[in-house]
């Protein structure tokens, strides 16, 4: 059974979704040039970053030490967001429509997911700021994640699939279809890789090791570009329709 216990206050284009150390939800959210911070209880903004370099931000990822990391779209600025000090910090410049981006488990990488223009996969090394092209011509990879088996997964756009990464290669290997354009992957607390879709507003679970696939919920907004969830198991969705 899906029930929605909460609605944030109007965002007007909400995009990438992350929580934080502190159970929050940080929003990426292009429209109003700006990424928020959501009391997830309340449904209340608690911060707001603003800043030149921060122009449309699409997805963020968040750091051990609260700091947020995020892609700007347009300008092509993949930057750092200190919550301490409200600093932003400019760590490298892709070029248009950066979309997706994590930060590697060690803390080391950030994996940043181009569509439309530059269609390919980079990885930015945080200690020297070099990058790398994992690979290009992909097919739009959009919000992807780190799953429980250290492993990267990536839903692409504009393949209705979702592939797992060999990061070091830039090999890939589809996992799992979708009818429709695909837009993110999460994973559930049991592991389980939460689909969404775009244009249906989908969400899908998917258990790699029995192969089921379930329906969890439909038609939960148009424009369903993301999902995230926190300690306790809810799950928060963006549109950037809404």
């Amino acid at each position: 059974t899906v029930e929605t216990v909460l609605h944030s206050v109007p965002i007007y284009g909400a995009n990438g979704l992350a929580i934080d150390n502190d159970d929050h939800l940080v929003i990426a959210a292009i429209n109003p040039k700006a990424v928020f911070v959501m009391d997830t209880d309340t449904g209340k903004i608690l911060k707001t970053y603003r800043h030149p370099l921060i122009t449309g931000p699409d997805d963020v990822s968040i750091a051990k030490d609260g700091s947020i990391y995020y892609t700007d779209i347009f300008s092509g600025n993949v930057g750092k967001i200190s919550p301490a000090t409200g600093e932003v910090t400019l760590i490298a410049n892709l070029g248009p429509w950066v979309n997706s981006i994590r930060l590697s488990p060690d803390e080391t990488k950030l994996y940043v997911g181009q569509c439309i223009g530059d269609d390919r996969m980079t990885e930015i090394a945080l200690k020297t700021r070099k990058t790398r092209i994992v690979a290009e011509k992909v097919g739009w990879p959009n919000s992807s994640s780190f799953g429980p088996d250290g492993r990267y997964y990536s839903p692409l756009n504009v393949k209705n699939e979702y592939i797992r990464w060999n990061l070091q290669t830039g090999e890939r290997e589809t996992i799992v279809k979708v009818p429709t354009f695909p837009s993110s992957v999460k994973f559930d607390a049991q592991g389980r890789m939460l689909l969404t879709e775009f244009m249906t507003g989908t969400i899908t679970r998917y258990d790699m090791k029995t192969k089921e696939k379930k329906i969890i919920a439909t038609e939960i907004t148009i424009g369903l570009d993301n999902i995230a969830l926190d300690s306790k198991g809810r799950m928060f969705t963006a549109s950037n329709h809404n």
